[in-house]
This record gives C-alpha cells, sequence and structure tokens, in this order.
C-alpha cells in the first residue's frame, strides 16, 4: 500500500508543472488577468516546490526547471508515503487529509503575507478538492476489512 500511494501522489506532483505548460502560452497570449492570476495562484497550492526555481542563475533554467519538477514529486511521494501509512487505521485517511489540508493552508498563509484578507479563497479551494483525488484514490485500493465485507445478520 506505501508503494501505491507513494506512486498516486508521485504522480499528483506533476499536476501543477503539467498546468504550468499546458495553461501559460494562454496566458502569455491575452487571457484575462483575473484568470492569469487564479491560474499562478493555484500552481503555487499544487507545486510548492516551484521556489527551488531560484537556482536558475546558478545552475541554469533547465536545471532549475528538472530541480523544481523533482522536488515536487519527491515532496508528494513523501506525503504519499504518510498517506499510506495512515491508511492502516480507519480515521487515519481522514487525519492524513486534515493535514495535508492543513500544510495547504501554510502554503496559503506563507503566499499571503500570513494575512486572511490576501488568501486567494478561490485556488484555494480548487487545491484542496485536487488534494483530494490522490486520497480517494489510496482509499478506493485499501483492501476490504473483514467487518466491512461480511453481511449482517440480524439476531432476532
Amino acid at each position: 500500500m506505501l508503494r501505491f500511494a507513494a506512486l498516486v501522489f508521485a504522480g499528483a506532483g506533476l499536476s501543477g508543472p503539467l498546468i504550468r505548460v499546458w495553461i501559460w502560452p494562454w496566458i502569455e497570449a491575452g487571457l484575462s488577468e483575473r484568470t492569469a492570476s487564479f491560474v499562478y495562484d493555484l500552481m503555487w497550492y499544487l507545486w510548492p516546490t516551484q521556489l527551488l526555481g531560484l537556482y536558475e542563475p546558478s545552475i541554469g533554467s533547465t536545471g532549475a526547471a528538472l530541480l523544481s519538477v523533482a522536488g515536487n514529486v519527491l515532496f508528494f511521494a513523501l506525503l504519499g508515503l504518510a498517506v499510506g501509512a495512515a491508511a492502516q487505521w480507519r480515521a487515519g485517511l481522514l487525519f492524513a487529509f486534515a493535514g495535508l489540508c492543513g500544510i495547504v493552508a501554510m502554503i496559503a498563509m506563507l503566499g499571503s503575507g500570513f494575512s486572511l484578507a490576501h488568501v486567494t479563497w478561490a485556488p484555494l479551494s480548487v487545491s484542496l478538492v485536487l488534494y483530494a483525488i490522490p486520497v480517494l484514490l489510496v482509499r478506493n485500493a485499501l483492501p476490504k476489512r473483514q467487518d466491512e465485507t461480511t453481511p449482517r445478520v440480524r439476531r432476532e
């Protein structure tokens, strides 16, 4: 289960970079400022390691991009290991998802200068829904517990 969870989350770690590759040419071509801001903030929540791109002056554009994407995949794989480990308990996935939401909320607070008035709520909400997808995939891959597979018999 740990390996599956890590692979699912590592794949999810590519969502931020893929959104950037897919939609950025449209933003540069003149997409509305409001939409561009939404996408930028969504990428901030889905690609938290994009800050590693700051190494560009010392390692070059390609190296910084690879470092940033690989860092995001590794970060998400580690999150997947934590979620997979928590999946052993009934409430474990709920607590793991709450922890994941807490991490994303911290990223939101960092991006807003620790001011709730400046948090971009729409991209944050969309990112939390997107973060729920790999958690649900891990949940659906769990083997059924004995008490969930046996039918309940009414005793009279």
